[in-house]
């Protein structure tokens, strides 16, 4: 790992009781864990982990977590660990903002007491009539997999797949990309998710809609 980035990997660790309502298959806890913390003799160490918590019957829905964590082979649980890129250690608290704007989970479960039994729900609590299609639940792997990784990918400059460049961006570039980087969240809470954002390296305006980057054409 080059000592000016942080290594980010997709992690996917056992849970003690699966949700039967979730279908068939095995399920696993994912988060997005970020290398902040290497040991130099064992290459090891921890870092900090990023996912969601809580239940989608829960009336607040799922939460934003961001937590310390150990190497994540180092875990009783651990199942499986993917590398999904680097970032620049100066780019750390614009990766962190990032994903803490990105919507948890809301409820999507109630229990119906005329059919005494959890079914699926508006995050109002209502349900869905006859003629509705409830979505399909979506929980922590679908908030890492269809959410969060899609958002890091869409910010320019942000994630590496192949790692960092081993040439720096120039000082004006790296500003104007923490400036534009940290814009989305204040904004989106003064003047909501379809604010408009001026990208200067592109040259045209972009929003965030709460699952990608929205570029005008």
């Amino acid at each position: 790992m080059s000592s000016e980035a942080y290594d980010v990997y997709r992690v996917e660790y056992k849970v003690a009781l699966q949700d039967p309502l979730m279908g068939p298959g095995t399920r696993y806890h994912n988060g997005i864990f970020v290398h902040t913390e290497p040991d130099v003799e064992t290459e090891k160490g921890g870092g900090q982990l990023f996912s969601v918590k809580g239940a989608i019957g829960d009336s607040i829905g799922m939460e934003f977590e961001q937590k310390p964590a150990r190497w994540p082979e180092e875990s009783s649980t651990f199942r499986a660990k993917h590398y999904i890129g680097q970032i620049r250690k100066s780019d750390y608290d614009t990766f962190r903002q990032l994903l803490a704007s990105v919507p948890p989970p809301p409820r999507q479960r109630c229990f119906n007491t005329s059919t005494r039994g959890w079914e699926p729900c508006k995050p109002d609590g209502s349900f869905y009539a006859p003629y509705e299609t409830p979505p399909p639940y979506m929980k922590c792997t679908e908030w890492v997999l269809l959410k969060a990784i899609p958002a890091l990918q869409q910010m320019p400059n942000l994630l590496y797949p192949n790692g960092v460049p081993a040439q720096p961006q120039s000082q004006q570039v790296f500003q104007t990309a923490i400036q534009q980087a940290t814009q989305p969240a204040a904004e989106q809470a003064s003047q909501g998710a379809s604010a408009w954002v001026w990208d200067t390296a592109q040259s045209r305006y972009r929003y965030w809609n709460g699952t990608e980057w929205i570029w005008q054409t």
